[in-house]
């Protein structure tokens, strides 16, 4: 078993450190080669996905796996191999840092599923670690006497921020990922999710593939940029973060690609930069934080709703072992939401004693008026608590004691909000010992 488990780790190791090398060769390849600032660098992404979702007991065997594609990457790109490795060695600890400070902030494990985890990515996964990774980098330059990259500090901060906004939240959607029989997505969900992730592909097509200035006139192709926004926020909601993170990836991928070979809107347009592939990781990074974002939102809504139907399951559950009614009664309406089989119990259906007089009328009229007293204490505020026996008669005549108590609840402004109870029928030697009960 344990020969198993170290095969795993070694294999997924060299996993990382596969994904890392190609991480880092094709960021070279869109920014113009090793010799250059990189303008999109989306290897940072790859180390701090791995590093924060490996136990860190672990992080020796996948940091070194990290080094040695980075190592080997930046000297298969004309490095030296001194280079190399202090490049190496700096992406590695500054991914380090960053994957402990979001074990920490976000939990061991990673899922941007609440707007506070997303902020906290976006400042200390993204940000955060495109502003160590300068320091690093300045460090690191000096060290092997090169020039200062201080001058470019937005085109560092800008190409690596991005790069781990886009891969790290793909990393943690998909790291737990595993085929099931059921329990997942439906298929109409499926099928729906599938349309508007093409739809998505072909409207990104659409606007980035060829020369917009030839294709559209004015400012048309720069506004059309929009167009696969709606697409990739409706599937993204359909598919959850898994899809939203894919869909984002890949409208990334498209964007940046076309952007690269001088098409597109972006192509050829002087920004706050200068550089195409630039202004167009804005873009990119716009849609990533809104999907982030929205499918955060959609989360939460979801646990929210869960954890309600959950609490529901477990109130009907003990409402009905316990063998009682509950009820609530607006006071300003007289209307009441019954929980428990009111059919069995009173022998009517919650349709039928939806209001407090409706009650009343079933009440003895010995009982009425003492009841109905009660309630109206309750009502004006005067009492907080009162208990609620009385004799009750069925529409078939049958007469049944029940005992119970009623509490209000207060509003913010000191008035009755709501008036709440229970009713509980009293057991007599007669009726324990009716039909279906063991004497």
């Amino acid at each position: 078993m344990r020969t198993t488990s170290t095969a795993s780790i070694v294999l997924r190791a060299g996993l990382a450190a596969f994904a890392y090398w190609g991480a880092v060769m094709l960021s070279y390849h869109f920014g113009g080669g090793f010799e250059k600032e990189a303008n999109v660098w989306i290897a940072s992404g790859v180390a701090i996905g791995v590093l924060t979702l490996a136990d860190p007991a672990r992080w020796p065997i996948y940091g070194a796996a990290l080094m040695l594609g980075a190592l080997t990457a930046n000297f298969v790109s004309g490095a030296s191999w001194l280079e190399s490795l202090v490049y190496a060695l700096e992406e590695v600890l500054v991914a380090a840092v960053i994957a402990w400070l979001l074990r920490r902030l976000i939990g061991p494990l990673p899922r941007l599923d609440e707007a506070r985890k997303v902020l906290l990515f976006v400042a200390v996964g993204a940000l955060g670690s495109a502003l160590l990774g300068l320091a690093a980098g300045i460090l690191a330059y000096a060290v092997l006497g090169l020039a200062n990259p201080l001058p470019e500090w937005r085109l560092w901060i800008i190409s690596s921020g991005v790069g781990t906004l886009i891969v790290a939240p793909l990393m943690f959607a998909w790291a737990d990922f595993r085929a099931k029989r059921s329990g997942g997505a439906t298929t109409a969900d499926f099928v729906l999710g599938a349309s508007l992730f093409v739809l998505l592909i072909g409207t990104t097509l659409l606007v980035f593939e060829g020369v917009t200035a030839q294709r559209f006139s004015g400012s048309v192709g720069y506004a059309l940029t929009y167009l696969p926004l709606p697409f990739l926020v409706l599937g993204s909601l359909v598919w959850g973060a898994r899809g939203a993170t894919l869909s984002t990836f890949v409208l990334a991928a498209i964007a940046v690609l076309y952007t690269v070979r001088g098409e597109g809107p972006f192509a050829g347009i002087e920004g706050f930069l200068g550089e195409d592939v630039l202004e167009v990781q804005g873009y990119v990074a716009t849609a990533a934080l809104l999907t982030l974002l929205l499918t955060a939102l959609s989360a939460s809504r979801d646990r929210a709703r869960n954890a309600a139907a959950e609490w529901k399951l477990r109130y009907e559950a003990v409402i009905a072992a316990s063998d009682q009614l509950l009820y609530e009664l607006d006071p300003v309406s007289g209307r009441v939401l019954w929980a428990g089989d009111t059919g069995r119990l009173l022998g009517a259906a919650p349709a039928s004693l939806a209001t407090l007089a409706a009650y009343l009328e079933r009440v003895h009229p010995d009982d009425r008026e003492r009841l109905r007293g009660a309630f109206q204490a309750l009502q004006s505020g005067g009492e907080k608590m009162r208990t609620t026996a009385h004799r009750y008669i069925s529409a078939s005549g049958e007469e049944q004691q029940f005992d119970g108590e009623a509490n209000v609840i207060i509003d913010f402004d000191d008035s009755v909000h709501r008036i709440v109870g229970f009713l509980r029928p009293v057991r007599t030697a007669a009726n324990l010992a009716g039909p279906g009960m063991a004497r």
